[in-house]
């Protein structure tokens, strides 16, 4: 008998700390830190501040106690891997000295 393991599903949501997929999705609700400052800040109504962000989704890892935002989760993975020796960033940079350079040489 094997133990062979069954094929990765890229459409099964895992934790990305820890690789687990027990996890839950919930909304954030009211926030009651945002409506006492929005209180304090606007008086009055100032307490619906505690609804901004309400309808966003959190997903929840039940192994680790991980919190993430899905969407930039996903955006993270269909940016891919960042390349952190990249010469891009000194490119840019020597790029922007020499026209520095050139427009106040030209007195």
């Amino acid at each position: 008998m094997s133990s062979a393991q069954p094929p990765h599903n890229p459409d099964v949501v895992r934790c990305p700390k820890c690789g687990s997929n027990q996890v839950s999705a919930s909304s954030r609700g009211f926030s009651a830190g945002k409506a006492l400052i929005g209180r304090a800040i606007f008086g009055g109504k100032g307490y619906l501040a505690g609804f901004l962000g309400s309808k966003r989704v959190e997903n929840y890892c039940k192994n680790c106690g991980n919190r993430w935002d899905p969407q930039i989760e996903y955006l993270k993975r269909k940016q891919g891997p960042q390349n952190p020796n990249s010469p891009v960033g000194c490119i840019a940079i020597v790029l922007f000295i020499i026209f520095l350079y050139y427009i106040f040489s030209q007195n």
